[in-house]
């Protein structure tokens, strides 16, 4: 579908130069835009359907050419109807290295963003356990200041039983 866009384009920029041309010259946005778009489809298409449209933008400058078009313009038109297809090739190739690059990117900074989101794990895991850690040293605590406010043996035993009910 986009490759009959890009065609039908194409063929309809180039004939409507031919139809401005009535002595023979270019209708410069014409030529802008044929070339963005032979470009265009080199990126989206790739590089040999890009010299196919190439091919036919060359034809209609052979056309002008000998229905009277300056010659100087005509060559020119056609080193740059040429020359789209690398640009298009470069600017792909230039893109995908881009792309590579910042999807490698991309996987760094996962791996590095799991590893933190495993450190936070165990440090949350460690954390909860060190306050379970901490109540029970601070029952442990309560009972022992309660032992020792009343240091007779038989007390001291009472309130260390009536605290370990209450607490456990």
């Amino acid at each position: 579908m986009r490759r009959s866009v890009l065609i039908l384009a194409l063929v309809l920029i180039l004939i409507l130069s031919l139809l401005y041309s009535g002595k023979g010259n270019f209708f410069p946005p014409v030529l802008t835009i044929a070339v963005f778009l032979i470009i265009w489809a080199g990126y989206l298409e790739g590089v040999r359907f890009s010299l196919w449209l190439s091919g036919m933008a060359d034809i209609a400058v052979l056309y002008l050419l000998l229905k009277g078009c300056d010659w100087r313009i005509c060559l020119s038109a056609w080193a740059i109807f040429s020359a789209s297809p690398l640009i298009a090739f470069k600017i792909k190739k230039k893109l995908s290295r881009q792309k590579e690059s910042v999807e490698k990117k991309l996987r760094e900074k996962t791996k590095v963003y799991d590893g933190l989101l495993d450190e936070f794990v165990s440090i949350s895991t460690r954390n909860t356990r060190l306050e379970e850690e901490s109540s029970e040293i601070a029952g442990l605590y309560e009972i022992t200041r309660e032992m020792s406010a009343n240091l007779e043996f038989d007390e001291l035993f009472e309130i260390f039983s009536r605290t370990l009910r209450q607490r456990f």
